[in-house]
């Protein structure tokens, strides 16, 4: 069963947020919400370093191939 929880922020993280929902094919902000205290919460400080190295990988066109 999920728990609702509601949160302020100001006017302009929202509407970053929807911009971000916009451009990086998510459904709505609670999607991007949860997603990032989950990063945040559950993932070591290695981990979260690698995630953060390769999304900025990523989103610069630099690609490895994973074998």
């Amino acid at each position: 069963m999920n728990t609702q929880v509601n949160v302020r922020m100001p006017k302009t993280l929202l509407k970053h947020a929807e911009q971000y929902v916009k451009h990086n094919g998510y459904a709505n902000v609670q999607e991007v919400m949860r997603e990032a205290l989950r990063e945040t919460v559950m993932l070591s400080a290695d981990d979260l370093r690698a995630l953060r190295e390769a999304k900025e990988d990523l989103a610069m066109g630099r690609t490895r191939r994973i074998t």
